[in-house]
């Protein structure tokens, strides 16, 4: 046929790299996984909002229900609820994003997808490795002198209180594997959502056209596993203190690790695939200028 003929329309080269992350976004488990991390964040919505009585009434037995104590108590709830909002600020980022990404790999053209969900889920990152690296220091700032006035204590009743002594240094040992397990937790936190970021930007390169030399991390995927892990057990503790909507919330973010788990693998084997040089073919077979033509049967990206 003439291509210079009336009516007709050449056909643009299609670029495996953005086809593979298309088919991807467009897959009906990123559909799942969109669709769970939207839910959980209206979930943790009604729970910022929502006083949990049955955890109220236990903290009431175990410490009293004084005036001093009920009005501290309502302080720490009020301070607790205005920053559960503001976190969800950053978690409304990405779900736009997300939305946007699947929005883009359901688009019928044959050209790069639009990156803007990517960058809003890349701020969304950024602004948890700042909130973590910031509650970091906090818990330094607070308890590392706190510990300092344990020691000073425990010093000065060493000599003649040996109960008030074991009392503090106790305390103060306490307090001091807390604040290592808070800190290596969180410096894990900080590299997991450095290496997710960086996973990103490897996925919306290669949403334009840009197969880049690094892989989908594995540690992001291994640790994503570890968290819904964590999810689920978080949902059954919720069950003791009668917290439908958090355990609700809990549920979803174990289930959207999961799929999104599932997401990356097959994107990560997609994409490790095409990066493999590619051998011609000795004898009859598929035309290597063209190996994803109609020649070949079936779609080799498609995800189940």
């Amino acid at each position: 046929m003439n291509p210079y003929q009336t009516g007709y329309t050449p056909i643009p080269p299609v670029n495996p790299v953005v086809q593979a992350v298309k088919q991807s976004a467009a897959s009906p488990v990123f559909l799942a996984v969109v669709i769970t991390y939207s839910l959980s964040l209206v979930m943790k919505l009604i729970t910022a909002f929502l006083p949990n009585v049955a955890a109220q009434e236990l903290i009431y037995e175990i410490f009293g229900s004084t005036a001093i104590f009920s009005d501290a108590l309502s302080i720490a709830q009020g301070s607790a609820q205005v920053a559960s909002i503001l976190a969800l600020i950053p978690a409304l980022l990405g779900t736009i994003g997300l939305w946007l990404i699947y929005s883009a790999g359901r688009k019928k053209d044959y050209g790069p997808m639009n990156t803007s969900g990517f960058v809003l889920v890349q701020i969304l990152l950024i602004i948890r490795v700042v909130m973590i690296a910031t509650i970091t220091l906090l818990l330094a700032v607070v308890i590392i002198p706190l510990m300092v006035s344990l020691g000073q204590y425990s010093s000065y009743y060493s000599s003649y209180s040996y109960s008030s002594y074991s009392l503090y240094s106790t305390s103060m040992v306490l307090l001091g594997v807390v604040l290592f397990f808070l800190i290596v937790a969180l410096i894990f936190c900080i590299i997991y959502y450095i290496k997710a970021s960086r996973t990103t930007s490897l996925i919306k390169h290669a949403a334009c056209g840009q197969l880049l030399p690094r892989r989908v991390s594995l540690f992001v995927i291994v640790i994503n596993f570890i968290l819904m892990a964590f999810c689920f057990l978080g949902a059954m503790t919720s069950l003791f203190t009668l917290s439908f909507f958090e355990c609700l919330s809990s549920l979803l973010d174990g289930l959207f690790f999961l799929l999104l788990s599932i997401v990356l693998i097959n994107l990560r084997n997609k994409l490790n695939l095409l990066s493999r040089p590619m051998v011609p073919p000795q004898g009859p077979g598929p035309n290597p200028q063209n190996p994803y033509g109609p020649q070949n049967a079936g779609d080799p990206f498609q995800l189940q």
